[in-house]
C-alpha cells in the first residue's frame, strides 16, 4: 500500500481484541515516564530491557539471571517497588548504573501497553525525547500504524495523546498526502498537538499524571521528559525484549 493509515488508541484497552497487529507497525507511548526511561537506559548502554506485567513476574525472571548482570526496575503509583534496584525516574538510569545490564521493567501503565503490542510486526517505543528519531523509521510504503498510548490507570492521558499527535504532525510534513487518519482518536491527537504546538513542558505540567508526579517529589522528571529530541534513540520491542534499533542524528 502507499502511505499510512494511522490509528490512535488513548489506552491499551481501546485496541480491539479482534485487531491483529501481525502485519502492522505499533508505536507505544508512555511519556511519564516509562518510554522516556527506556530511551535513557538504552542511550546509556544497557544491554536490553525486558518488560513484564507484574512485580512477582519481575522477581521470578530476575532469579534466572546472574544477579550482578540484571537490574530490577519499575514502580507502582509512581514509587519504586520495594526490593527493586531502580524506580521509574529516567534520571536514575545513568551510564554508570545501567551499562551492560539487563533491565527487567514493570510499571503501572507503560509495560502493560508494551505487552499489548508485542505481536506487531514492528513495535517502537516513543517519547518526546526521541520523537523525530522514531519518525525517521517510517517509509512511504509502511503498513498500518497503531499508536498505543499507555494512559493513566486505564484512563486518557493528555501527555501521551499529545505525543501521538506530535508524531502524526511530523509524518504529515514528510509524507504529505500519504496519511489517512484511521479513527477519530487520531484526529483528536492532531488537534491537541496543534493546540499546544511545541509547549512540551506546559503539557506535562497540565496533565493529571504530571501534577501527581510533582506532588510526590518528581517535578524534575517533567523537565527531563519534556526535552524534545534530546536522545536520538529508536527503541524497538521484539522477541520479548527492547533493544536499540538505531541511534540517529539529533534533529530539532
Amino acid at each position: 500500500m502507499s502511505g499510512y493509515r494511522i490509528f490512535v488508541y488513548f489506552t491499551p484497552d481501546e485496541l480491539p481484541a479482534t485487531r491483529s497487529l501481525t502485519q502492522s507497525c505499533a508505536v507505544v507511548i508512555d511519556v511519564l515516564r516509562a518510554s522516556t526511561t527506556v530511551a535513557t537506559a538504552l542511550k546509556n548502554g544497557c544491554k536490553e530491557i525486558v518488560p513484564v506485567e507484574t512485580v512477582d513476574q519481575a522477581f521470578s525472571l530476575a532469579g534466572t539471571f546472574d544477579r550482578q548482570n540484571v537490574l530490577l526496575c519499575g514502580e507502582r503509583k509512581g514509587h519504586k517497588v520495594a526490593g527493586f534496584d531502580l524506580g521509574n525516574s529516567p534520571r536514575e538510569y545513568s551510564k554508570r548504573t545501567v551499562e551492560n545490564k539487563t533491565i527487567i521493567l514493570t510499571t503501572t501503565n507503560g509495560t502493560r501497553a508494551l505487552l499489548k503490542a508485542k505481536k506487531a510486526e514492528k513495535c517502537f517505543v516513543l517519547s518526546l525525547i526521541n520523537l523525530s528519531s522514531v519518525r525517521k523509521m517510517f517509509s512511504e510504503n509502511a503498513a498500518d500504524v497503531h499508536i498505543i498510548c499507555a494512559g493513566r490507570e486505564g484512563d486518557y492521558s493528555l501527555e501521551d495523546t499529545f505525543c501521538a499527535g506530535s508524531l502524526i504532525r511530523e509524518l504529515q510534513v514528510y509524507h504529505s498526502g500519504r496519511l489517512v487518519r484511521g479513527n477519530q482518536q487520531a484526529v483528536h491527537a492532531i488537534e491537541l498537538a496543534e493546540k499546544y504546538n511545541d509547549s512540551y513542558l506546559e503539557v506535562l505540567q497540565q496533565s493529571e499524571h504530571g501534577k501527581y508526579l510533582e506532588s510526590i517529589g518528581y517535578e524534575k522528571d517533567l523537565i527531563f521528559c519534556a526535552r524534545r529530541n534530546a536522545i536520538p534513540i529508536v527503541p524497538i520491542y521484539k522477541n520479548g525484549k527492547i533493544i536499540c534499533e538505531r541511534k540517529t542524528e539529533h534533529q530539532t
